[in-house]
């Protein structure tokens, strides 16, 4: 298992993303969330978790983190 830690300030925001890439996009019910580095040797995405979660469920916590990163 890996641990990393960024400052928030480094942080841009949440993203969701498909598990799958086969098939229609809408078809596809697995999402993982993923952080969104904007800056320094980490930039880019970076999953939260190694599993899916429902695309509903994906939604709202990406949502829910990204109002608690900008209060």
């Amino acid at each position: 298992m890996h641990r990393h830690a960024w400052p928030l300030d480094e942080v841009q925001s949440t993203r969701v993303m498909r598990y799958s890439r086969n098939g229609p996009a809408d078809q596809d019910p697995n999402r993982m969330i993923a952080l969104y580095v904007r800056d320094g040797m980490d930039e880019g995405r970076h999953n939260i978790a190694k599993h899916t979660v429902p695309a509903g469920d994906a939604l709202a916590a990406s949502a829910k983190v990204s109002d608690w990163m900008k209060a």
